[in-house]
């Protein structure tokens, strides 16, 4: 060998061994993280294809490669009988393996490892070795479970498997997602997850509990709902169809006449109709008790139903929104576990991908869940904890948190709940007939449900009729949020307070991109920041692939945001999970844990930004949808409430508001008038900033020149100049 030859040779191997050492190959589980030595040998698969249990000639292992996998590979292994299944991080899939393993085949995959799990490793913590929750007893010596099953086997094999080992099938009403519900004794449990078929064991869930603990004005919906005569877009609704699962039959109240599809086998119950009417509530025979969309039709179904029949109310009635003011309530051990429930919904938002759920986050904010500091990690598990769903906190009229609105971060780290909405003292209707105050997570809920119904029908009216991808919809409602709490995302606002009038703006004026990202791409997008803009918001969003149970990340497909300008480049920020550092504020970095990521940037220079998305791991499918969706901000004021036609009762007190953006040096002044002619009777300073608000008496005079409607014969004075 030369000397250049040596060199080279040197040179490649200095490069191989960087090249890992960037890679992090610990397998992330649940039940411990792995780090597993190279393995791959003729030996190693002879005595794999000796020893491990098969069922109709099929086993089931985690497979790592030294890298992602493409496309032409996974289909020439599947040729050879392994079909990946789910993708773990890091460079590891959940496989099911038809016929012998091959070292040559394994080999020229690229395959670092084959790893038999063992049975505790594909179970919920407490199965193994107990205790067992209580709900999930209700045959003594026997536990009741849901059990994932893979899907190269058909739902007819596995549950002949069953059968022939003397397991009761309880249900299978999710076996769409190879889920099937068992009772099985509790000396079996750990032979049961041993199954060569059986990806994951959990106790089956405790029953749904509902979550009890004017918001539209707070959320900016009332300049949305306004007349186009008035200055608003008239949007009502109309035309646009939600699913309500709760606990009432709201057919009995006339706030609902002639826009409900009743689904609902229960009694009328207040948590049910107080819920309803705010995301939908006509208001008539108190309209300061109207909901958020008060023409839009309501599915009105017993909790989980409006989920279990969504396929069918999408092809039957294009419903568009679920609103879920329910939960799991089961305490601090269980708190943002990530299980199969927030793994049906994720599947959820790729197979009905115009369809979005919206959840209340819990009402556990007053909790210690140590070792987090008292209310945080505290968002309820199963259906909150979903990636892919919206997750909303509650707040005061004034967008303080509530305190006993749940508050994150879920198991993994994750920011949850990603919006708040007013959901302290909300009044709204009740059995029967009549109106009454209401505080929770449940009542923030469907105001950002009916929020979104709003959106809806206004992309309707701007495309034709078309409905919107609902990542779209979703990235909009958190990109236009108010901020709150600490400067940038935090784990009791999430992104902030929800503000309607930005989310439209950004709607409107089409400021959003959809792109595809592949396994290591680059795309750019170039925007154009004005003169006089106070801040600008960059956010990626997309609807992740729902996770491996076995896994401790629910992150499937990691994106990642950069957005250059004129000063230096800007990376999102990211929370710090760690439980010390729960309540600092978030900091610049990469965030390899969220499936949304938000730059933002105040006071920019005026001129040419480039945001860019790269396609840092798309492990599980060939290609990932994402939407990037941006806010420029124009410094100014603005009133936003009272609105233009909007209801006052002379006498009581409103709450005006207004938003104040940039122009630190300058005051704002907000004159109200009885008469365009006359002299102001109220003159304000504004505080600048987002959300400020003093209260005042509304006033009656007798004039209708401006608009402003009242409950009374009589018309409001107010007037905006």
């Amino acid at each position: 060998m030369n000397r250049h030859q040596l060199l080279l040779t040197l040179l490649l191997l200095f490069s191989a061994l960087a090249f890992s050492q960037k890679r992090d190959l610990t397998i992330l589980l649940k039940g411990g993280d792995l780090n597993v030595a190279e393995n791959v040998s003729k030996p190693f698969c002879e005595d794999f294809n000796r020893q491990a249990p098969r069922y109709l000639g099929k086993a089931y292992a985690l497979i790592q490669f030294f890298e992602i996998p493409s496309t032409d590979t996974r289909q020439q292994l599947g040729q050879k009988g392994i079909h990946l299944i789910q993708y773990v991080p890091n460079y590891t899939y959940t496989a099911s393996i038809a016929g012998p393993l091959d070292a040559d085949v394994l080999t020229a995959a690229k395959v670092r490892a084959v790893i038999e799990l063992q049975p505790q490793q594909k179970m919920h913590t407490s199965l193994p070795t107990g205790p067992f929750p209580q709900w999930a007893i209700k045959v003594p010596g026997t536990v009741d479970v849901w059990v994932q099953f893979a899907p190269t086997f058909t739902t007819q094999e596995v549950i002949a498997a069953f059968k022939e080992k003397n397991l009761t099938l309880l249900s299978d009403e999710l076996k769409e997602h190879q889920i099937l519900a068992l009772r099985v004794p509790a000396n079996r449990l750990l032979e049961l997850a041993a199954y060569p078929f059986i990806e994951y064991v959990q106790p089956a869930g405790p029953p749904v509990e509902p979550l009890n603990g004017n918001s539209r004005a707070g959320a900016r919906a009332t300049a949305l709902n306004a007349a186009v005569a008035d200055g608003g877009r008239g949007l009502n609704g109309e035309g646009v169809v939600m699913g309500i699962g709760d606990n009432a039959d709201i057919q009995q109240h006339v706030d609902f006449t002639g826009r409900l599809i009743n689904r609902a086998s229960v009694t009328h119950q207040s948590h049910g109709t107080h819920v309803s009417g705010i995301a939908a509530g006509a208001g008539i025979i108190s309209e300061q008790a109207r909901g958020f969309a008060p023409n839009a039709t309501i599915i009105s179904q017993a909790f989980t139903g409006i989920l279990n029949n969504a396929a069918a109310y999408v092809q039957d009635y294009n419903m568009v929104l679920t609103n879920n003011s329910y939960g799991n309530v089961v305490g601090c051990e269980n708190n943002g576990l990530y299980d199969l429930y927030a793994q049906v919904m994720d599947r959820y938002a790729l197979e009905l991908p115009y369809l979005q759920h919206v959840f209340a986050t819990g009402n556990s904010g007053n909790d210690e869940c140590g070792p987090y500091p008292k209310g945080f990690g505290t968002v309820l598990g199963g259906f909150q904890t979903a990636k892919n769903t919206l997750s909303v906190g509650s707040t005061t009229a004034a967008g303080l948190v509530a305190n006993g609105s749940s508050k994150g971060p879920v198991r993994d780290g994750r920011l949850k709940p990603e919006i708040t909405a007013m959901g302290v003292s909300v009044r709204s209707s009740v059995p029967t007939n009549g109106y009454d105050g209401g505080s929770g997570t449940s009542m923030a809920s469907p105001a950002v449900t009916g929020g979104l119904a709003l959106l809806y029908q206004r992309y309707r009216q701007l495309h034709n009729g078309a409905d919107p991808k609902s990542a779209l919809m979703k990235a909009l409602v958190m990109n236009g949020a108010a901020d709150k709490g600490n400067r940038g995302p935090d784990y009791s606002y999430g992104f902030g307070w929800m503000d309607l009038q930005r989310s439209l703006s950004m709607l409107e004026k089409e400021q959003y991109f959809k792109g595809l990202a592949q396994q290591g791409s680059l795309q750019t997008y170039n925007i154009n920041i004005p003169e006089n803009t106070a801040a600008v918001k960059v956010m990626l969003y997309w609807h992740d692939p729902a996770a491996a149970l076995i896994s401790s990340r629910a992150l499937v497909h990691n994106l990642d945001l950069e957005v250059t300008g004129a000063t230096a480049d800007q990376l999102p920020q990211v929370l710090n999970a760690v439980p010390s550092a729960i309540t600092q504020p978030a900091q610049q970095g990469t965030d390899n844990l969220n499936n949304v990521e938000q730059v933002t940037i105040e006071a920019p220079k005026a001129g040419n930004f480039t945001i860019r998305v790269k396609g840092t791991s798309v492990a599980q499918n060939p290609t990932q949808e994402y939407f990037v969706v941006y806010d420029i901000i124009e410094k100014g004021a603005r009133l936003t409430y009272p609105s233009a036609g909007e209801a006052v009762v002379p006498g009581e007190k409103i709450t005006i508001q207004w938003d104040a953006y940039g122009n630190v040096s300058n005051p704002f002044y907000l004159q109200f008038s009885p008469e365009e002619d006359e002299a102001p009777v109220l003159e304000l300073e504004l505080q600048r900033g987002r959300h400020f608000r003093q209260q005042r008496k509304a006033i009656c005079m007798g004039s209708a020149r401006n608009g402003y409607r009242q409950s009374t014969d009589k018309t409001s004075g107010w007037q905006q100049r």
